[in-house]
């Protein structure tokens, strides 16, 4: 499906959060301070904190915020929001830009200290006062949405813009999908695949994930299937699950040796991130006949998206069921997720909540119900669906035909009294194929 850019920036944490790596500056002139980054950035946590924590607790504010990330991280310390809270406080106390700025961070998410949307405005501002691009985009953040403040979007644009420009990966990708958006500022394709190009370019996930969408429908950049999966891979390897599942969905389409099973490998890690496009992809490849057929990890997986109420897994797991394949043989339960499907508008389990109304398989025998799904199923598009509803109802009692018509009419009035599902994946933007 096409991105929805609005969800895509509301999926964003929204903070821009000061690290280890962009105090190299500030740190110069201090060997122990220096000493520590050099621990750390070998992954000697422990070591990192030996040389912090006396200066930290000497007052050098720089050792402060470090001590701070640490325990935020839990990275050779417990990991402890109040405690990081307190040792960014006190750095901030001395205006240390990044300190302040996670310590806003903190105050907007209540992680450590009480909710203060109001202190972490403050915060954000007195780190932007001192040009630290991070709070730049985290106000940026709290003005695009009104967090805390009137919205104003071109009051974000600018916040974005400023950081952007200065090199922050967050603030080039948010600036981008507003000029993807037309958010704020005018729609300029290009402008907004430069930006996320050069966030993406800085290795920022979520940046190269738009970036492979850009270049699937050759959105402001070339129309490329071999850069949007370079651009997924980057992402998926970071962790990304919308990327992980894409990726998978683009190898699977290009078939090449290899594709299958890397494929499978990314479907997995997304679809343990309860991606359920993922584990339905993944459900499905294993059920196929072949070498790699596994009919009970296929039932494993279709049936935690089916537990997302996704209504091809239920179809799919239903089918599974009605075969006693990975499972066993139950025509009711089949009945039952295939009438799960059929209620959330899937037309082929429509079609067979028809098929098993009309024979009585796994429900009651019931003609004027058939009638009612196949209908359903054909309003729907689904062909064999037409067919079926013609051959029927030309069978059927007026009686039986006004029954069927008043089901239809329940079924219909039952959509529009069903609120719709939030995604409770944060992940809206992965595409189905």
């Amino acid at each position: 499906m096409q991105i929805d850019y609005r969800t895509a920036l509301k999926g964003i944490s929204g903070f821009c959060s000061a690290t280890i790596l962009s105090l190299a500056i500030l740190s110069t002139g201090c060997t122990s301070v220096h000493s520590g980054q050099v621990a750390y950035k070998k992954g000697d946590y422990p070591a990192a904190v030996t040389q912090w924590q006396p200066l930290a607790e000497q007052g050098d504010a720089k050792a402060q915020y470090l001590i701070g990330l640490m325990h935020e991280r839990g990275h050779g310390v417990a990991k402890d929001d109040k405690l990081a809270a307190q040792w960014y406080a006190r750095a901030a106390e001395q205006n240390h830009p990044a300190a302040m700025n996670n310590l806003g961070i903190l105050y907007q998410t209540g992680r450590g200290v009480p909710a203060d949307l109001a202190k972490a405005y403050d915060l954000y501002t007195r780190a932007s006062d001192e040009l630290l691009p991070d709070a730049r985009c985290n106000l940026g953040v709290m003005y695009f949405y009104g967090i805390g403040v009137d919205r104003n979007l071109d009051k974000a644009a600018d916040y974005f813009r400023f950081a952007a420009l200065r090199g922050s990966r967050q603030g080039q990708y948010l600036l981008g999908l507003m000029y993807l958006t037309a958010d704020g500022v005018p729609l300029n394709t290009s402008e907004g695949a430069r930006w996320i190009t050069a966030s993406a370019e800085r290795g920022y996930a979520p940046a190269l994930y738009e970036l492979a969408q850009l270049h699937e429908r050759g959105r402001g950049v070339p129309t490329s299937r071999h850069l949007a999966i370079g651009a997924y891979r980057h992402a998926a390897l970071q962790g990304h699950a919308g990327a992980q599942t894409n990726l998978a969905m683009l190898l699977i389409e290009r078939n090449d040796t290899g594709d299958r099973a890397d494929a499978m490998y990314f479907l997995e890690l997304a679809g343990a991130k309860g991606v359920k496009q993922a584990q339905y992809a993944l459900g499905r490849m294993l059920a196929e006949p072949g070498d790699g057929n596994d009919d009970k990890q296929a039932v494993w997986w279709l049936t935690r998206a089916a537990e997302q109420d996704m209504p091809e897994a239920l179809a799919s797991l239903a089918v599974m069921v009605d075969q006693g394949r990975g499972v066993e043989q139950d025509t009711q339960e089949a009945a039952r997720l295939y009438q799960r499907a059929a209620d959330l508008g899937w037309p082929r389990a429509q079609h067979m909540m028809g098929v098993f109304c009309e024979s009585g398989r796994g429900v009651e025998q019931n003609a004027a119900d058939a009638l009612r799904w196949y209908t359903l199923a054909a309003d729907n598009g689904y062909a064999p669906a037409q067919a079926s509803r013609d051959r029927l109802q030309f069978s059927l009692s007026t009686q039986e035909r006004n029954e069927s018509d008043r089901l239809i009419q329940q079924w219909y009035q039952s959509q529009k009294n069903t609120p719709k599902q939030a995604n409770d994946t944060g992940l809206a933007e992965v595409k189905t194929r």
